[in-house]
């Protein structure tokens, strides 16, 4: 379903010289700009996205390469990156919506809304036990055992 899904955001944003996981970085970006006050870190990215600190750099590094976004040291924390979306991304912004609202119509049809309320509780539960595991995975070890 992953796949299938990434291929399909993919396909739809093509044209706007994206990748999905590129679509879902600027969609997450817009959404921190719009709900937060002062500066978006790369940091606050990799952790609404649950992306890790090398995988961002790279996006952003072709978001910015596409000029879609700027990356700035922070004037608070020259340690930090600030990302800023660019005046081709805020035209982009309320298309971004429409694709994303596109594609979970297409995801979600002919599921009737209560089981599609379900599966997203569901999944956001699940969400919230992956990040909250400490330590290694389960499956690493059977009865006390290295596998």
């Amino acid at each position: 379903l992953h796949r299938a899904i990434r291929q399909k955001m993919d396909e739809s944003v093509k044209y706007f010289d994206l990748t999905g996981v590129q679509f879902a970085v600027l969609g997450q970006l817009a959404r921190l700009e719009h709900t937060r006050s002062g500066e978006v870190s790369q940091k606050m990215l990799e952790e609404a996205t649950h992306g890790t600190h090398a995988n961002m750099t790279e996006i952003l590094k072709k978001l910015e390469k596409k000029g879609f976004i700027t990356c700035q040291p922070s004037e608070i924390d020259r340690r930090s990156k600030v990302i800023r979306s660019t005046e081709r991304a805020y035209a982009l912004h309320s298309r971004l919506n429409e694709c994303d609202e596109e594609i979970f119509r297409t995801l979600t049809a002919g599921i009737p809304e209560q089981e599609v309320d379900t599966m997203l509780h569901v999944m956001d539960q699940m969400l919230q036990n992956i990040f909250s595991l400490s330590g290694g995975c389960c499956c690493t070890t059977k009865g006390g055992e290295e596998l």
